[in-house]
């Protein structure tokens, strides 16, 4: 199942245009923010992305948290 959220995850990034800098090997300890450049609404869409897919929900509280990929 990991195997299938990270290609997920990559596949959201390479998708994402005007993310700093070139998202298309990202690693899981990348930083979200300081190595991906995700603004905080790219991180939002992100996170829907994977709770309509895995329908799973993640608290916004939660969300304040990430840092990493992993």
């Amino acid at each position: 199942m990991f195997d299938e959220i990270w290609a997920r995850l990559q596949g959201y990034l390479a998708s994402s245009p005007g993310l700093d800098p070139d998202p298309s090997s990202p690693h899981i300890d990348s930083r979200i923010r300081e190595d991906l450049g995700l603004s905080s609404l790219k991180t939002v869409e992100l996170v829907i992305t994977l709770e309509d897919h895995y329908d799973i929900s993640i608290a916004d509280d939660e969300l304040e948290t990430l840092v990493t990929l992993r």
